[in-house]
């Protein structure tokens, strides 16, 4: 992708279409997790928010440490929205979310 190029409203719905359709895959949740992800959930996403970096420093399984760096998450308020249900982003999800 091109990030200097202008999206028209095809491509637009086309690139939604497919990331959301894969986090509804990926995290095998309903679509409305993943559809209602916010501005703020995404920054909390990004920075890495709902992750303790002392956790990540004591950490010694090589597995966790690929999972921490390859994958962003982020928990949303649920159905009654008295649950919080995480969502997690792959990284090729990373970049056409940014955009």
């Amino acid at each position: 992708m091109n990030q200097y190029e202008m999206w028209d409203k095809h491509n637009f719905v086309k690139v939604r279409n497919l990331v959301l359709s894969r986090l509804i895959m990926f995290n095998a949740r309903r679509g409305g997790e993943p559809a209602r992800l916010t501005v703020n959930e995404w920054r909390e996403a990004i920075t890495g928010t709902w992750i303790d970096p002392n956790l990540i420093e004591r950490n010694n399984d090589p597995m966790e440490k690929y999972l921490i760096d390859n994958l962003k998450l982020v928990y949303q308020a649920g159905k009654g929205s008295r649950k919080l249900v995480p969502v997690l982003f792959p990284k090729d999800t990373l970049e056409p979310i940014s955009k």
